[in-house]
């Protein structure tokens, strides 16, 4: 029983991070309100194999995983998508499938703190650095910032070469709500990338 109900949350959250795109068009879409539990279950039939970790190989979408893309309620699947449910799916490859399925994420669009970053950060020179650190280290960020886990090796590997000054100067008041600030500065430390002690990430200064 605890294995079913673990498969179903993962295939949920799957359902989720895949609907977590925006039309290019200019037309505005639907508040945040109204059911959309047929949407998750499209989703989690069609689109839930294309999104799961690891980051790569990326595979096309079916068909029939975009023809759901192009017609869910996003503002509503994105009301549920979670920093938890982030830890779950492969967010790279959410921005993948948006964009094979020709429904793009658009810049400042609001999905959960992976989509929102990818979303600002469209065509920047950390942006492969902000993918690859969502994909290997989100885990060991996300509050509550007593709780700290030493991050994997692969994490280790991200954080070594990332543009640190391009990716902090991206960090806004929105983000730090949903990432520890503290857990940052831990993962850095043992990763042997420390900030210098007052250093600015965002609004938060490493503390002396």
């Amino acid at each position: 029983m605890a294995r079913l109900f673990l498969a179903f949350m993962v295939l949920l959250s799957v359902a989720m991070a895949a609907a977590a795109v925006r039309p290019a068009a200019t037309t505005t879409d639907a508040p945040p309100t109204g059911n959309c539990d047929q949407d998750l279950q499209d989703l989690i039939a069609s689109c839930g194999d294309y999104v799961k970790f690891p980051a790569d190989p990326k595979i096309p979408p079916s068909s029939a995983c975009c023809a759901v893309v192009q017609k869910v309620n996003i503002p509503c699947l994105c009301s549920k998508v979670t920093p938890t449910v982030e830890t779950l799916i492969c967010m790279d490859k959410v921005v993948y499938v948006a964009n094979s399925c020709k429904r793009p994420l658009q810049p400042g669009s609001k999905c959960g703190i992976a989509m929102s970053i990818v979303g600002t950060q469209a065509g920047d020179d950390c942006e492969s650095d902000l993918t690859s650190l969502i994909s290997e280290c989100k885990q060991y960020v996300m509050p509550p910032a007593n709780q700290k886990i030493p991050p994997s090796g692969a994490c280790c590997a991200v954080v070594q070469k990332v543009n640190v000054p391009c990716l902090c100067a991206k960090v806004t008041k929105e983000i730090e709500k949903v990432l520890s600030m503290e857990k940052v500065v831990f993962v850095a430390e043992r990763c042997k990338r420390p900030f210098e002690h007052g250093y600015q990430c965002g609004s938060y200064k490493v503390p002396a």
